[in-house]
Order: structure tokens, then sequence, then C-alpha cells
């Protein structure tokens, strides 16, 4: 039974976010890779939401918590969180941690920029 659940829970991640390679995850942590919209950011509470549409074409927002070690880029320039504008369309790698949260390991924002105002 408990490998049952174990795959179910694997199909649905699967079907959303493709695993990718550990890129700072903790200890045998799956790190998982997403591109969707910036639709908050809170540079001073380290917080992102990311909606996007997974494979089976189902909306989703995600919450993530970005660590202070998190890569952040537009093109090739490292940037900060607040450098990343509602709308703009990201490109996420994170992993869930013990208690269940998805804290990111890189962002890539791929408007390299041009949502600023």
């Amino acid at each position: 039974m408990r490998r049952l659940i174990l795959a179910v829970l694997v199909l649905a991640l699967g079907c959303f976010a493709a695993p990718i390679s550990d890129l700072g995850a903790q200890d045998d942590m799956e790190t998982y890779e997403i591109q969707g919209v910036a639709s908050e950011v809170d540079a001073v509470g380290s917080l992102l939401v990311v909606n996007a549409v997974n494979p089976r074409g189902n909306f989703q927002s995600m919450r993530f918590i970005v660590p202070d070690e998190t890569k952040i880029y537009q093109g090739m320039e490292d940037v900060r969180l607040n450098d990343i504008n509602i709308g703009d369309s990201l490109t996420v790698t994170y992993y869930k941690d013990a208690e269940g949260n998805l804290r990111t390991t890189q962002i890539t924002d791929n408007n390299l920029g041009n949502n600023q105002m």
C-alpha cells in the first residue's frame, strides 16, 4: 500500500514538474523545474508565487520559499528577488523540504528585464 501511495505521488509530481539534477537541494532531495508566471513577489518575506499550467492543461499556483542561497538570474546576469516583477515569465528549480515546503534553488527570469517599469 505504501508503494502504491508513493507511486501515485511520483506520477502526480511527474505530470507537473520534471526532475532535474541536484542544484543545491539538501541531502538526497530530488529537484524539479517548472515554468510559469510570477503572481506574487515578497522580497522581504522571501516568498514567490508562480502560476503555471501542467502538461495536462491544469492551472496550478505554487508558493515557494526563496532561501538566501537561491541563484536568481535575468539572462546571464545575477539579480535579486526584488528584481522579479509580477507577470514575469519564470523558470523555477525547487525541491520539497521535510515539512512539505517548496524551496527554490534557482530562478531564471525569462523576460530579461523587459518588464521593468
